[in-house]
């Protein structure tokens, strides 16, 4: 058998390193990239935490906001819708008399004219 020459052997070897050089080059660069990913994720979760709180307090005000229209419609409905509506029922309880009234006295009329065309 013939032996291989020493530099072939370190040629092989010189392959081998310049590979595992490349994967750990790769692998340094992967977790650089990781971790600026990281750091710009961090940016990101803490701007959104200042905008979920802002939200938050105009949502407050907007809450404040509609409680107080909301007291302000239930004051004009009790000092005005009320008396507006017991005053219409009034009016309509006049219209209903007075509609009755107009129906016995033409129902009675109605009745005379009947009457005098009979005779």
């Amino acid at each position: 058998m013939q032996e291989i020459p020493s530099i072939y052997w370190m040629i092989v070897l010189g392959v081998i390193a310049v590979f595992l050089c490349l994967v750990l080059l790769y692998l340094v660069l992967l977790l650089k990239e990781a971790r600026d990913t990281v750091k710009e994720s961090k940016d990101v979760l803490t701007n959104s935490r200042e905008t979920i709180e802002k939200v938050s307090k105009i949502v407050k005000e907007v809450e404040g906001s509609v409680g107080i229209v909301r007291g302000t419609v239930e004051e004009v409905s009790n000092s005005v819708l009320k008396p507006v509506r017991a005053i219409s029922g009034v009016i309509s309880s006049i219209d209903l008399f007075t509609s009755k009234k107009q129906k016995d006295t033409s129902e009675e009329e109605v009745l005379t004219i009947e009457d005098l065309l009979d005779e």
